[in-house]
């Protein structure tokens, strides 16, 4: 259905008398063509969709969930965590809308309750299916918690949450390109310089990681090292002229 959902969505009258005609107005059908209207991008159309779904069925969760990220997008956090909480009290093993909850209280810059969202993510386990995308999704959370306790004044703490990220996704350079900078805030340059290092060793092409491990070593007195970074962040970013500033304000 939802193929056909598509095909005719540009004819709303056609569309929603075939949906009643085939399935009666139900949150399933609404929710459906809340997807279709995103697929074409109507997300103005979409969030009535998904509204009309929730008020035959407070509590579909594909609906609420698909509204909640709309909410996201258009920087609505308060209604978006909300939605999140909503799915997550109706099944609390959906770890997509749990990690979204701890980014929306992040937005909100509410750390301490995405700390407490992302405990509860954390004691979600999968024995088959997207055991990896999970483990991603804690990794990352717990990053993004990691800096609002960075930022809170709390370096001890960030230092073991980025630990505890970092040892959920070994992989993954968000975390230590987060932590990088977290270290060159608080002055451990070396520290800072190690992480970006990493960054770079998993993803060669990370642009900023370049720049922050040239600005490193040149505070090091690693003018060297800094110079061959700095040489290589301008031939990926031609135009920029950070690396120029810095030097400027850097003597």
């Amino acid at each position: 259905l939802s193929s056909l959902y598509i095909q005719q969505w540009r004819d709303s009258k056609t569309l929603f008398s075939y949906v009643n005609k085939v399935e009666g107005e139900s949150a399933y059908a609404y929710s459906q063509l809340g997807g279709a209207a995103i697929l074409e991008g109507d997300r103005a159309g979409a969030y009535s969709l998904y509204g009309k779904a929730l008020s035959l069925n407070p509590d579909y969760k594909e609906a609420l969930l698909a509204r909640a990220r709309l909410e996201m997008e258009s920087g609505a956090y308060e209604k978006a965590a909300l939605g999140f909480q909503r799915v997550s009290s109706l099944d609390n093993g959906d770890f997509y809308a749990l990690y979204e909850l701890g980014l929306a209280l992040i937005r909100l810059g509410n750390g301490k309750e995405a700390f407490f969202a992302a405990q509860k993510l954390d004691r979600l386990t999968l024995k088959s299916g997207p055991v990896a995308e999970l483990a991603r999704m804690k990794a990352d959370l717990w990053g993004k918690v990691a800096v609002e306790t960075a930022k809170a004044g709390d370096s001890e703490g960030a230092a073991v949450l980025f630990g505890h990220a970092i040892s959920l996704a070994p992989d993954y350079a968000e975390n230590y390109y987060l932590r990088g900078v977290s270290k060159d805030q608080s002055g451990d340059l070396e520290g800072a310089a190690e992480d970006y290092q990493k960054v770079l060793e998993l993803s060669p092409g990370d642009y900023m990681a370049r720049f922050n491990l040239g600005a490193a070593l040149y505070r090091l007195g690693e003018r060297k090292g800094a110079a061959r970074h700095f040489l290589e962040f301008k031939k990926m970013q031609p135009a920029s002229d950070m690396v120029e500033n810095f030097l400027r304000d850097n003597p």
